[in-house]
């Protein structure tokens, strides 16, 4: 499961199941043009509700979710002891060290 930036991810992950929670019906069209074969949701992370479990859940852009610990909270449902959560987040503290590292300045 994944939240936020429509589609982002799948293509490196390559789920045999997939399911997408977007804020918008925009967010969802996009997602759903670039990869149909995946489900999407339209919610905001912290008011969504599913029974379904995920072995993986994908939290993109936790920076610009509102209430980052009532999303976690409504996550832990569509968890079991397996299941791994990776957050992924763009901090612009890092782009020195990533200049330095590319090279350029």
């Amino acid at each position: 499961m994944s939240a936020a930036r429509p589609g982002f991810c799948w293509t490196a992950l390559q789920p045999a199941q997939g399911v997408g929670v977007e804020i918008s019906p925009e967010m969802v069209a996009v997602a759903k043009a670039g990869y149909p074969r995946f489900t999407y949701y339209e919610a905001f992370p912290e008011d969504l509700s599913t029974t379904e479990k995920f072995d993986y859940i994908l939290l993109c852009d936790v920076g610009e979710i509102v209430d980052v610990q009532k999303t976690l909270l409504r996550l832990q449902p569509a968890c079991e002891r397996h299941t791994r959560l990776l957050i992924y987040g763009y901090n612009y503290l890092w782009e020195p060290l990533l200049a330095l590292h590319s090279g350029s300045t």
